[in-house]
């Protein structure tokens, strides 16, 4: 956990999931993970969880740098950060599975029309 110049916690990792957007599908749900982690990633956004109202334990967060973004926003990165990062966890039966996905390290400059396709 970091602290700004303030003294308050910075969050620095989002967490979602995408069973609230597309439900559960068994062992699709696994591959729909990838693919919206790797959207996010190429398209530089985080989406909103849907009916996310907090979590269920508020103190086991507290001390947490971890977040849940209630909307869409824009992924930028900070300047000490050379890429984006993202973590995919899969989990089928009692079998786990982790997927650590990433930009490049130097992004080719690409139109992000995400938003204005999205929007209008």
């Amino acid at each position: 956990v970091t602290e700004n110049n303030v003294g308050k916690r910075e969050l620095k990792s989002v967490m979602g999931s995408a069973t609230t957007t597309f439900g559960y599908a068994n062992c699709v749900s696994s591959l729909l993970s990838v693919i919206k982690t790797s959207l996010c990633l190429y398209h530089r956004y985080l989406p909103g969880t849907p009916g996310w109202t907090g979590p269920k334990d508020t103190d086991s967060w507290s001390e947490s740098s971890v977040y849940v973004p209630n909307d869409s926003r824009s992924w930028f990165v900070e300047h000490e950060a050379p890429q984006r990062n993202a973590a995919v966890s899969l989990v089928e039966g009692d079998r786990y599975s982790h997927i650590i996905l990433s930009d490049q390290s130097a992004p080719i400059q690409r139109p992000n029309q995400y938003l204005a396709e999205v929007c209008c």
